[in-house]
């Protein structure tokens, strides 16, 4: 499956114009009205919690990752371990030390609320928007519920420092409403998502004249995640010519077979000139054996692979989610100084969403959790309070999440599942 999406950006951004045309809006950018009534009143617990952050402050806060559960634990994961760079000067060369030495990192698993795609299917994207702010400001807050039970707030946490959306869904619905809370309310909390990051990385390196290749899922391609984020990116970026195709490889052979399909599929739809880079946005795809593949493909000498490799730029790389992440925080702890200059390694603390009870027997399942046609079709900003974030237990994991960890996030799964 496939989709050509070379749109000329002046174009993107007038139909991104008039998809904003309501009467949501900031600067030109929609608002979902979840996200306007805490900008409009300002007596509500939301923003209370968000007016009181103290950038300058903060400097011991957390960095928060927030969405579906494998997405957030994977990029917390590598997070905690990652080495890409020198904790001295900041050049892009391992150090023998974690980049985010002294920092601790902060996973909200979105167990209550995931599947993202529910929602999409549903015609719902206004409730995911405000299942990814009531997170947002959960990662804000000082404090959080003992369980799903509990009326009060009465277990004190670390503030994030800094807000991370994992999910590519949440980056195309959900981060433009966190991103402006935290300009206007917050304070100016930094917020990224790995679309953003993985963009952004893209098209500093080539900037004008980009042509890249996106790989990524079927449900990614169908909620038309690119076609949101990307004119917003290169618009904040300044860049006006760049040009872009989402692909989703379907082989289920070698990473190689799968990258050499993804070539296939760009020629076949028309793609025109040298690829930049090649963004990977499928958890299927290993990223490391992905570069390897690459290289493989540019330093072979064999008639079959000049193909592939004359739709190559000479500087072609492999752009992946979490090394993206990494390294726009990075960036920004760096540039702003706000490190905690804690000497240790990094360190992790949990936390999941959980149904709140007396929502009604048509709400639940037998195990708790929420019905899909409750989860998908609540009504956005009903005032209702229908999840709540509390320490991660081993009691709100499902077995599927607990055997993902154990192959997945050995690190997290250690201090967290007994």
């Amino acid at each position: 499956m496939s989709i050509k999406l070379r749109i000329p950006l002046f174009l993107a951004a007038v139909a991104l114009l008039a998809v904003s045309c309501s009467d949501h809006q900031v600067s030109g950018r929609y608002v979902s009205p979840y996200a306007k009534s805490i900008l409009t009143d300002t007596s509500s617990v939301e923003y209370r919690i968000l007016s009181a952050y103290d950038m300058q402050q903060e400097e011991t806060g957390t960095i928060a990752v927030i969405g579906e559960p494998e997405e957030t634990l994977v990029l917390s994961e590598y997070l905690l371990g990652c080495d890409n760079f020198s904790n001295i000067n900041g050049s892009a060369v391992p150090d023998g030390l974690p980049d985010f030495s002294g920092e601790v990192i902060v996973p909200i698993l979105d167990v209550a609320n995931a599947p993202y795609k529910g929602y999409l299917n549903a015609g719902n994207e206004d409730l995911l928007s405000e299942i990814n702010v009531r997170n947002f400001v959960a990662a804000v807050d000082s404090s959080c519920y003992l369980s799903a039970y509990d009326e009060d707030k009465i277990v004190s946490k670390t503030r994030s420092k800094m807000v991370v959306l994992s999910s590519s869904l949440a980056a195309a619905y959900g981060f433009s409403d966190v991103d402006t809370l935290a300009r206007a309310v917050g304070g100016g909390i930094p917020v990224f998502s790995t679309v953003h990051s993985m963009l952004s990385m893209a098209m500093s390196r080539k900037g004008e004249g980009l042509n890249l290749g996106i790989w990524t899922t079927k449900s990614i391609l169908g909620a038309g995640v690119y076609s949101i984020v990307f004119p917003k990116v290169a618009a904040d970026m300044g860049i006006k010519n760049a040009s872009y195709e989402v692909l989703c490889p379907e082989s289920e052979g070698t990473v190689l077979d799968r990258f050499l399909e993804f070539i296939d599929r760009y020629k076949a739809v028309g793609g025109e000139g040298r690829l930049s880079s090649i963004v990977v946005d499928d958890p299927s795809v290993d990223v490391d054996s992905l570069r390897m593949a690459v290289e493989s493909v540019m330093n072979m000498e064999h008639d079959s692979f000049l193909l592939y490799k004359s739709v190559l730029a000479d500087d072609f790389m492999v752009i992946d989610p979490c090394s993206s992440v990494a390294a726009s925080c990075l960036s920004y702890l760096r540039k702003s100084n706000r490190f905690t200059h804690r000497i240790a390694y990094p360190d992790v603390n949990a936390y999941v969403t959980a149904p709140c009870r007396g929502l009604g027997d048509d709400a639940y399942r037998g195990d708790g959790s929420f019905a899909d046609q409750y989860k998908f079709g609540r009504e956005s900003n009903s005032g209702v309070v229908t999840f709540a974030v509390v320490e991660l237990k081993d009691k709100y994991m499902p077995s599927e999440l607990r055997d993902m960890m154990i192959v997945k996030t050995p690190k997290i799964f250690s201090l967290y599942v007994r």
